[in-house]
Formats: C-alpha cells, structure tokens, sequence
C-alpha cells in the first residue's frame, strides 16, 4: 500500500531548518522541494521513464505566493468539479470548463514566477 503524503503548506516551507545533508519535503505526486544544507529551496519533480528515475528540475524557483496560488487553484477546481457533477452536467463539459478555468490558473503562477521581461 502506497504512503499517503500530506501536501506542503506554505508555513511549513518558510520554518523548515537546514541540516547538514539535503533533505527532501514531498508534496506529493513526485513532486518535492529540496532544501540545501546551504539555506536554498529548490523545486523537484521525480517520475519514471522506461524504468528509470528521473528527476525534472523547475528552471524558476516557486515563490510562496505561487504554492499558495496553486493549492487555492486545486482546493477550488476540485469543489468546483464535484458540484458541477453533482448537478448533472455532462462530463465532458465539466471537463472542459475545469480545464479552461485551470489555464487560468497556470497563468497567473506563471505570472508570479517569472517577473515581467525574463524569458
């Protein structure tokens, strides 16, 4: 049975010490922040590919404000998904109108991660 991990908060990402080693703070999914004995946080995705690990390294660090921003995003798309469901819409177009509402999303972190005039 898989180990169930408690997403990070953005209050524990800013009171998490530094130790000797890295350490690694899942968030789940393969996604985790590494933190350097040095004091620096580094985003990380880790997944398979024909059988091997393999880790994806997040050019842009994420600011606080973007965790922030997507933990409200999946909390509200979630909710959002259920009720529409629940009032018998039809799947594809619960689909559809979440995806459209979660690029919107993605925008805004984008916006928050890379300041205006970096590329």
């Amino acid at each position: 049975m898989a180990k169930r991990i408690t997403p990070l908060t953005a209050a524990k990402i800013r009171t998490v010490k530094t130790t000797e080693k890295p350490q690694k703070l899942f968030d789940g999914g393969g996604l985790f922040l590494l933190v350097t004995p040095s004091g620096g946080k580094l985003w990380r995705f880790k997944y398979r590919f024909e059988e091997k690990k393999r880790y994806l390294f997040l050019a842009h660090p994420l600011t606080l404000r973007s965790v922030e921003i997507a933990w409200s995003a999946q909390v509200r798309l979630c909710g959002r998904f259920r009720k529409l469901l629940a009032r018998g819409k039809n799947r594809n177009t619960v689909v559809t109108a979440i995806t459209r509402e979660l690029s919107a999303f993605m925008w805004a972190i984008a916006r928050t991660a890379i300041p205006a005039g970096q590329n």
